[in-house]
């Protein structure tokens, strides 16, 4: 794995242990915008939802093989109320 080193985590507080790190696409893709702008952007959808239960498809009147997200609000001016 080629990556940058983001924690540790060892019971004897050596470098041996469970390592984490952030792969190296990632850091690619993220380093230019903070450099540029001290801030990474980070998609959003602009909606929130719950997952549609058997319960929830029974109660609208849908298949209770129905499956998804139930969408319960759409943010003004995101990205899901201009599509």
């Amino acid at each position: 794995v080629i990556g940058v080193n983001s924690a540790i985590e060892s019971p004897v507080r050596a470098s041996s242990g469970v390592g984490y790190a952030v792969p190296s696409n990632i850091v690619d893709a993220v380093v230019p915008q903070l450099i540029a702008s001290g801030r990474v952007a980070h998609p959003w959808l602009g909606i929130a939802g719950t997952s549609m239960t058997e319960s929830i498809a029974e109660a609208m009147g849908l298949a209770e093989s129905q499956r998804g997200v139930l969408i319960s609000s759409v943010t003004a001016g995101g990205p899901a109320a201009a599509a």
